[in-house]
């Protein structure tokens, strides 16, 4: 049995939009909710969460590389962006869930319960 509340991160720089989702995750799951400026994806604390919601904006540049790490990492990742399509050299995401924003709550439940099965697949 799990003896720490689930652990959520938020990795927004526009903090409005960060407590739109941090409501949302409160709504959907038993959890603690910490947000955090999108440059903490470059920290090695990022470790410590049981999933990252990673809001990419303009500065998206700075941060591909640490996003792509904590998918190699086995990390559960969310991607959340306004961008109608990714800008150049995001492949990386591979089949990361993609929600856009502002946050939907039954898109991003259908987020979650993705990214949390295919964490949890076998191989």
């Amino acid at each position: 049995m799990r003896s720490s509340p689930f652990r959520c991160l938020v990795a927004d720089d526009d903090y409005l939009v960060a407590l739109e989702a941090q409501y949302i995750l409160d709504q959907l799951l038993t959890c603690s909710v910490e947000i955090r400026p999108l440059d903490t994806l470059l920290s090695a604390c990022v470790r410590s969460f049981d999933l990252i919601l990673v809001g990419l904006g303009l500065t998206a540049g700075t941060v591909l590389e640490a996003i792509e790490q904590l998918i190699a990492d086995n990390h559960t990742v969310i991607i959340a962006t306004t961008f109608g399509e990714w800008p150049s050299g995001t492949a990386i995401i591979g089949d990361v869930p993609v929600i856009g924003r502002p946050y939907e709550m039954e898109e991003m439940r259908g987020a979650i319960e993705d990214a949390v099965r295919r964490r949890l697949k076998p191989g």
